[in-house]
């Protein structure tokens, strides 16, 4: 079973906020956000674009059903 997910979190950093999306476990994008809002927002055309794939049978799709889940 695939699984995307986005992960946000605090960077403690003047730069905010880092977000990530992973397709089984493995890193696909990532990036920094001034706050956590910011980095859904910014995270999420990602995300959508993994799970597009995975249903509709793109690059990325696995041979089972997909699992989608967003975490932080």
């Amino acid at each position: 079973m695939t699984a995307v997910n986005i992960t946000v979190v605090d960077a403690g950093t003047p730069e905010g906020w880092r977000w990530s999306v992973t397709r089984d476990g493995h890193e696909v994008e990532s990036g920094m956000a001034p706050d956590e809002d910011a980095a859904y927002t910014a995270a999420k055309p990602h995300f959508d674009r993994l799970r597009l794939e995975m249903i509709h049978g793109g690059p990325s799709a696995a041979a089972s059903e997909p699992r989608v889940t967003i975490g932080s």
